[in-house]
């Protein structure tokens, strides 16, 4: 069942969309998916289409990063909580890499979401709203 959620998310990635999964019981989304609701513990959840839109709640840089994503360092990756609920740990654009504790970007700030490609992999991307 696990690798089934994964692979549906990735394979959903890959095609652009940024999927999660909702309880019917207590309508908690789940992102990125899991097996279980993290409410109520119900195992039958449904595929649903997220919104893309969250806020941008704290972010770091990363200069040494491992694997592919050293073509792309230094970037921001950051803590972000979606419309939907789900806070999400991710890749974020559009903030203050050089300084991140100058403080010209009062958090949280509002953001969207893009599946890009980092090397051979599907990421989800935050972009934050200026």
């Amino acid at each position: 069942m696990a690798e089934l959620i994964v692979k549906t998310y990735y394979d959903n990635l890959k095609n652009g969309k940024l999927m999660g999964l909702k309880c019917p019981k207590c309508s908690t989304h789940s992102f990125p998916p899991k097996g279980t609701c993290n409410k109520c513990g119900n195992p039958d959840l449904s595929w649903v289409q997220m919104s893309g839109e969250g806020k941008i709640n704290v972010y770091s840089v990363l200069n040494y990063p491992g694997g592919e994503f050293q073509a792309v360092a230094p970037y921001a990756f950051g803590l972000v909580k979606m419309k939907e609920g789900p806070v999400f740990y991710t890749m974020v654009k559009g903030v203050d890499l050089d300084d991140p504790w100058k403080g010209n970007m009062k958090l949280p700030v509002d953001a969207t979401a893009k599946v890009e490609k980092v090397g051979t992999k599907s990421i989800v991307v935050f972009y934050a709203k200026k």
